[in-house]
This record gives C-alpha cells, structure tokens and sequence, in this order.
C-alpha cells in the first residue's frame, strides 16, 4: 500500500462512525469490559432482525462472610453517532419523582435479595441524572435541514429496542449464578455535545457538556415500558462515563455481599 492511499483511507476512517466504535470499544477494553462491535436484536415493530453497534459486558463478583458468591452483571447496549454538527440538549432542571422512578431501569435480580428500594437507592445515587442535577427533555441537532432525518432519535430507538431485547432473553434464561444484573441502553456522541436553558431574563444559554440523561418515551403495542433511561455520552468522556458505571454496581455488590 502506498502512503498516499494510507493516508487517504486513514482520513476516511476517522471521518467514518466505524472509527468512533473502534474507540468506544478500546475504551471499554482499558475499563475491563467485554465489548462487542455489533449486538443483534429482534425488532418487534419491524418483526425483523436489527443490529446495533455495541454491547459492553462487565461483572463484580465477591464473596460473603459465610462464603456465598455475590456476582453483578452491567450490560450497556447502545449506538455510536459521529457528528460534525453539534447535539444541543434541552435541559430541565425541575427532576421529578418519576424521573428517578428505578421501575424504568431494565434490572433482572433474584427473588430473595433484599428490600428492592435499598438498590434503587444505589442505583440513584451513582446515576446520571443525579450527577448532573438535571435531565435532558429533548434534542436539537444544530444545522440540521428540515428535511432531514434526526439522527438522534433512531439512535434512541435502537438502543431502548435493543436493551428491551436483551433484557427478554436473561428474564427467559436466567443465569442462577447472577444475583443481579442491569441492562442500559447508551448512545455515544463523537462530537460537541451542548446544554441549553433559559436564563432568568428569557434569554438562551448554552454551555457545553459531556453528558446527559433522559427519560425516553416510547410505547405502543410490542413496547410497553412507561419509558427508559437513556444516557448519552461524548466519545471522550465515555471512559469517565464508565467509571460512574462501575461505581455504581460495585455499590450494588457491596449491598449485596453485606446482607442479612
């Protein structure tokens, strides 16, 4: 290969998304996660095979004083979108008790853990949403013309269809050895990422940002769930966005090896 091909196809790869997914998933790898480069799911709306562009797999296993194994599973599913022009996210910062409600998280776990409400809690305390004191109530592609497609909601779509479907088939074959597991659907911005309120004088502000969590809606016949908690994260701050993550289970795994 010549150097003006490599340099050609070098330049194509970074302003590919595939370039993007080689990086989530290195990303993941230097976390000691499990990363796949695609996850295939069933569409119940299309009732066709779907894929999407990553599954990250991590588990925590300890041990409890009477020597019984305590293994926690997180599962993130989810697309990687490359975008030159940026993501603005409306923010609310009025969080209300249905935004914290744990029923939308996608969690399977073992008839005999404890009180469900002491792993809700942890669960809210390592989550987005209460890292950032805020939620976000929709998305705005900048620069995009009005006849185009919105990137980010199929993004959604996608992950929330499939984490349901993941979901579906741990709850059909349950691993006996897995006392809980969270299944959540990401999607991951190679781009600028902006959060925008109104002042107090009506006037818009924007700020940029590396994350955001949602409450996503979306039900209908084959869908059923009141909705699900989205995250998105920029590509550069998915290393730290897994860090919460893996605080976040491994408070769960405390709560569970220390249990009466």
């Amino acid at each position: 290969m010549n150097a003006k091909l490599q340099s050609s196809l070098l330049d194509d790869l970074r302003k590919s998304g595939f370039y993007s997914e080689m990086m989530a998933i290195r990303a993941c790898a230097s976390a000691k996660w499990e990363c796949h480069g695609s996850f295939t799911y069933f569409d119940k709306d299309e009732r066709a095979t779907r894929e999407c562009d990553f599954e990250a797999v991590r588990s925590w296993l300890s041990l409890r004083g009477d020597g019984e194994s305590v293994r926690v599973v997180g599962r993130l599913l989810g697309q990687v979108k490359k975008s030159e022009k940026p993501w603005i996210v409306f923010l609310d910062r009025h969080v209300r008790a249905e935004h914290l409600d744990d029923q939308c998280e996608i969690i399977i776990q073992h008839a005999d853990l404890p009180d469900h409400r002491s792993i809700a809690d942890m669960l809210r305390q390592y989550s987005l949403i209460t890292r950032n004191s805020w939620i976000g109530s929709g998305v705005h592609e900048a620069f995009k013309r009005p006849m185009d497609t919105s990137r980010w909601y199929s993004a959604f779509v996608s992950a929330c269809k499939a984490t349901e479907y993941a979901f579906d088939t741990a709850a059909a074959t349950p691993n006996a050895d897995t006392q809980f597991q969270l299944i959540k659907p990401v999607v991951i911005l190679d781009g600028i990422l902006v959060a925008a309120e109104l002042s107090t004088d009506g006037e818009p502000l924007l700020v940029e940002t590396d994350s955001a969590a949602f409450a996503f809606e979306y039900r209908n016949d084959a869908y059923k769930r009141p909705r699900y908690y989205v995250d998105v994260i920029t590509l550069d701050a998915f290393p730290r966005y897994l860090d919460l993550v893996a605080a976040r289970m491994s408070a769960v795994t405390d709560l569970l090896r220390n249990r009466r």
